[in-house]
């Protein structure tokens, strides 16, 4: 798993199921990542 965006949603419905704090830092991440790719 990398920077794909597969790998993105896995990651954030991972820590989606973890915790719901991590997944709102995760969340910001993932918008960055996707607006850069």
């Amino acid at each position: 798993m990398g920077s794909t965006p597969a790998g993105i949603a896995f990651a954030l419905f991972a820590l989606l199921n973890s915790a719901d704090v991590g997944s709102g830092i995760l969340g910001v991440l993932t918008l960055c990542k996707f607006r850069e790719a």
